[in-house]
């Protein structure tokens, strides 16, 4: 089986339910960029209304936004000579749903696993440091737990439901979501010290994949996208706040080896009107 990973950094200056997730929507928000998620993978405007949902500044209510929308294009030609290709426009008909593809060269998807990956997975550089003080003071014996965490500490649910590890039951690969394993034991616990890697002050996490093919009516590629969005507080030594980032890591979980592969992004500016 052939597997291929690509990495694709870019920088952008109510739906009825379905057996294909694709109704989660959240919101990043540094206090100097506010912008739409959507499952699925698009950001900026919601198809069911068409309202704007990328801002800079934040705080504007309504008026102009720089960015009506925007998602990831696909494309490669496989052995046999087929063309292929997925892509994001304004929603309604989509080419991606929600969740990890198979990884036994099927690439295949089951509604359960599209429902349960509807959702995002949101953390602060705050949540994981503030969890590395407390990891590295229980193994310091001149550090008092009580008076470092007078009010106790409960990890947060952005660490603990972090989708590190897939269900091998469902055929999924076994590691997903990135995280520092502290022992080097190959399991996340963070109770052992593990947490998320992202990058940023604050990051969204998002699992999709090209399996539903509505938009463009062609065969899955078979491809896996992990997406984090993440930017910086105006506090940070980072890149400006007004900056919101976009990574994408690729992977190919079909027996398909592709060609001339291409990453796009399409994206609808409203710079000027």
């Amino acid at each position: 089986m052939t597997r291929t990973l690509a990495t694709l950094l870019i920088t952008l200056c109510a739906l009825p339910m379905n057996s294909w997730g694709q109704n989660a929507v959240t919101e990043f928000n540094n206090g100097y960029v506010r912008a739409r998620i959507m499952a699925g993978g698009r950001i900026g405007s919601h198809p069911s209304s068409g309202v704007s949902g990328y801002f800079v500044p934040a705080d504007i209510l309504n008026g102009a936004s720089p960015l009506y929308t925007t998602g990831l294009w696909l494309g490669g030609t496989t052995l046999g000579g087929e063309q292929r290709c997925s892509a994001h426009l304004y929603g309604g008909d989509e080419d991606f749903s929600t969740g990890p593809l198979t990884a036994d060269g099927s690439a295949s998807l089951t509604t359960e696993t599209a429902l349960a990956y509807d959702r995002f997975w949101a953390v602060t550089r705050d949540q994981i440091e503030l969890h590395q003080l407390w990891t590295d003071c229980q193994q310091d014996p001149e550090c008092d737990v009580e008076s470092t965490f007078p009010n106790g500490y409960t990890i947060p649910p952005q660490i603990t439901n972090w989708p590190a590890i897939g269900d091998l039951t469902q055929n999924q690969p076994y590691y997903l979501a990135p995280f520092i394993d502290l022992n080097n034991d190959g399991n996340y616990d963070p109770f052992d010290g593990d947490y998320p890697c992202v990058p940023g002050d604050q990051a969204i996490y998002h699992i999709f994949n090209d399996h539903r093919q509505e938009q463009t009516d062609g065969t899955p590629m078979g491809i896996e996208v992990h997406m984090t969005v993440f930017g910086y507080w105006p506090t940070s030594l980072g890149p400006s706040p007004q900056t919101l980032f976009v990574r994408y890591v690729l992977f190919n979980r079909s027996t398909e080896t592709y060609s001339n592969f291409r990453i796009g992004v399409f994206a609808d500016l409203d710079i000027g009107c």
